[in-house]
């Protein structure tokens, strides 16, 4: 099952790229919305609520899903790019430079503007000198 959803995401993201990097994006935030937020399954039904969400094209959304041959194309050199950067999970972001890196929080903060600092704390903690590798803390309710 989760096999099954990772790739309808990749095949649902990958159509909305074909609609521009900015769209592409609104789906992207979209989908992490649903499903990290709103504990969404990665089905067909989420796929296209995220897409009416970011006001994709429907039509040409469901079209570029369909067109098998392209995201075959788009699998085989997102494959082969993870290899390059040692992806070990998702999401991992590449960012300037061929630095990657995984991350994962445990909640969105409300609001745009909140959730904009949360991923500029990301960022400076990634583009520090101090290459912190690894931060990880205890979920309530765990034994230390």
């Amino acid at each position: 099952t989760y096999q099954r959803e990772s790739l309808t995401a990749f095949i649902a993201s990958h159509a909305a790229a074909q609609q521009g990097s900015v769209l592409h994006q609104t789906f992207i935030l979209e989908l992490f919305r649903l499903r990290h937020r709103d504990s969404s399954s990665l089905d067909a039904a989420v796929m296209l609520k995220a897409a009416t969400l970011a006001k994709l094209d429907l039509e040409r959304f469901a079209a570029d899903q369909r067109d098998e041959a392209a995201r075959r194309v788009d699998l085989s050199r997102d494959l082969e790019r993870a290899g390059q950067l040692r992806v070990f999970g998702t999401p991992t972001i590449e960012l300037d430079e061929g630095k990657a890196a995984y991350f994962r929080f445990a909640t969105l903060p409300d609001g745009e503007a909140a959730q904009q600092a949360a991923w500029e704390l990301f960022l400076s903690v990634l583009n520090s000198d101090a290459t912190i590798e690894t931060v990880k803390r205890a979920k309530p309710g765990s034994s230390a």
